[in-house]
Parts: structure tokens; C-alpha cells; sequence
């Protein structure tokens, strides 16, 4: 499970048990595939917790699930089983207008800004699109709101009047994430937003994400596949493989002294400019396929420690160390050392 510590335990926001997706293929793809019921399994069994004011962040390649369980987290789209809980109250058993009434407390910043907005309408329209949606306030009132949206997401005023096309990568997004803002949520959802833009653009956004975790005491689920990005926004990371998570602890232990093989893999990958410093572990082959999951740790094909068990026996998440979580049979007995 990944949990939050300390006092965070009696805080938490969102609570996740047992979360699973799976998409259903046409009995046509189950035929071709010998299979009567082929389903592709997106999520399975992801528990995660998230306290208030808390940043959990949530790397893996892509393809590893990370996107849809935010989707359904935020029930966007139905779980196939498990429960979500939003401070205490279950989302899975809402009717549309409660569930509509909980929504007004999230926010959700998507990974492309382009196609994240209506790029025939102005900036002001778009950051009200909540507002309108969950029928907050008079014309007059919603004004005010969207300017201090703007503002806190690092646009002047004169940014209101101006629309999509005369904006750069970066201040649409900005624009986004005052969309996210404007309801003043208590916790938002960041789908890797910063990984359509410029490379000189990422730390200017990843400075505003930390700047309004500090300001606001938003609880935030960051998702990126890089897993130096989230260690610098995030008080906890859990990696996700496959559609499971794999490792889970607190942003510097995890990524000073990784647990799983895949964890220590993508530390293992990350670029770095002295030649010294590189590592020759990268990661090994390629994700299968979550339409027909490995058996056994989704993960032993590639593993570098894959043993007999890793292949028949599937590792439970469990503590190592304090508050460190990892799925694998190696641990602690033996470590990839980059």
C-alpha cells in the first residue's frame, strides 16, 4: 500500500484500496487472439493514499498506467473494482449531482495545453469554463476570480483578453493551470504537464507547481515519466509498472536508495552531463503488453535478478524499510547498483 506517514495518516484526502481498470476488446480481437474474454488490464489493485497539502508524485514509461488511474481516481471513467474515497466520502457510490457538488473541490492540469482548450474562445472564457460548469457566482463576481486565477498562475492582467493562438507553449499551459485553480481546489491532478513544452520552459512550471504547493496547501498527484522532475515537486513517489505499483516512499529516500530493479533502471536512465556519473545498468527490453501481463512480478522479463519465484509467484507491496514499499522478492537480499 502506499500510504502517507506520520501524522499525515490521520489526514488523508483521497484514499485509494484495491483500484482496477480493465478494458474489454471486441469478441472479433478475442477471436483473433484465441481468447473469449481478452481485456486489456490497466490498473490493477493500486492502493494510494494522498494527505491533505500532501504532493504524491506518480512515475513509470509510458503505457505503465499512470494516466488512467488519475482517470479513474477522479471518476472520470468506472473502475472495474476497488473504491475511491474523497475526504471520507466514497466517489464510486455518488449520484451525478453529488458527484458533480465533490468535483468543485478538484482540479485536473492535462499534458498537451493545446488540445486542452477551445482555441476559438479567449483566455478569460476558458480559465471560467469551471465557474460556468459548477455554477459559481454572477457574471460580475466570476471576473474577480478568473484575474487571481491568472495571477497566481503567473499571468498579468492584459493576458485575459488575449486567445490560445497568440500564446506560447508555456503560457498555455499557465492558462491551464488557472483553469485548475479558479474553483480553489483542495486537490489537483497533474498529468504530466510540463512534458509537451521546451526543456527551458519544464522549470519554470515545475517552480510555479512548487510555489503554489507552498501557498495553498493543495494535496497534488503528480504524473511524469521522469522521476527527476517529481523528486524535486514531490513529498512521496510511487512508481508504477504494468499497471501496478511497484515502489513507494519519501521522494529522497527513494530516489537516493531505490528498492525495485525498474526503480533503480529509470535512475539508471536519466541523463546526466558527467560522463562519471552515468550508470551501464539502463533499462532492459521492453513493457509487455497489459492485454497478456507476464506471470508471476510483471516485471522478471527484463529484471536483471529475476529468480524461479519471480516468475510464478507474485511479489506483494510491502514495507522494507521505514515507510519505503517495494514489490519484489529480491529485496532486501540483493540491489542493482548503478
Amino acid at each position: 500500500m502506499t500510504t502517507a506517514s506520520g501524522d499525515e495518516r490521520s489526514n488523508i484526502l483521497v484514499d485509494v484500496r484495491g483500484l482496477s481498470k480493465n478494458y474489454p476488446l471486441p469478441r472479433s480481437v478475442g477471436d483473433v487472439l484465441g481468447r473469449r474474454q481478452a481485456a486489456i488490464q490497466a490498473v490493477s489493485d493500486v492502493d494510494l493514499q494522498i494527505a491533505t497539502g500532501e504532493t504524491v508524485g506518480l512515475i513509470g514509461e509510458s503505457g505503465s498506467g499512470k494516466s488512467t488511474l488519475a482517470r479513474v481516481m477522479l471518476r472520470l471513467v468506472p473502475p472495474t473494482a476497488g473504491s475511491v474515497r474523497f475526504d471520507g466520502t466514497d466517489l464510486l457510490a455518488l449520484r451525478p449531482a453529488q458527484l458533480r457538488r465533490i468535483r468543485a473541490r478538484m482540479g485536473v492540469v492535462l499534458q498537451n495545453p493545446y488540445g486542452a482548450v477551445n482555441r476559438r474562445r479567449p483566455v478569460r472564457a476558458i480559465v471560467a469554463e469551471p465557474l460556468l460548469a459548477h455554477r459559481v457566482g454572477t457574471k460580475r463576481e466570476r471576473g474577480p476570480r478568473v484575474q487571481a486565477a491568472l495571477e497566481m498562475a503567473g499571468l498579468p492582467s492584459g493576458f485575459a483578453d488575449r486567445f490560445p493562438a497568440e500564446l506560447s507553449g508555456g503560457q498555455l499551459q499557465r492558462v491551464g493551470i488557472a483553469r485548475a485553480l479558479v474553483l480553489s481546489p483542495q486537490f489537483v491532478v497533474a498529468d504530466e504537464p510540463t512534458a509537451s513544452l521546451d526543456v527551458s520552459i519544464r522549470a519554470q512550471i515545475i517552480n510555479l507547481f512548487a510555489d503554489l504547493k507552498a501557498q495553498l496547501g493543495l494535496a497534488m498527484l503528480f504524473i511524469s515519466h521522469d522521476l527527476a522532475t517529481v523528486s524535486y515537486l514531490a513529498d512521496r513517489v510511487a512508481v508504477m509498472y504494468l499497471g501496478r505499483i511497484v515502489e513507494s516512499g519519501p521522494a529522497a529516500a527513494l530516489e537516493r536508495s531505490p528498492l525495485h530493479p525498474y526503480t533503480q533502471a529509470l535512475i539508471a536512465s536519466i541523463p546526466r552531463p558527467d560522463p562519471a556519473q552515468r550508470s551501464a545498468v539502463p533499462p532492459r527490453g521492453q513493457i509487455p503488453s497489459p492485454l497478456s501481463p507476464p506471470p508471476g512480478c510483471p516485471y522478471h522479463p527484463r529484471c536483471p535478478l529475476a529468480m524461479s519465484v519471480c516468475r510464478s509467484r507474485r511479489p506483494p507491496l510491502e514495507e522494507k524499510a521505514s515507510g519505503h514499499l517495494a514489490a519484489c522478492h529480491a529485496v532486501p537480499a540483493a540491489r542493482v547498483v548503478p
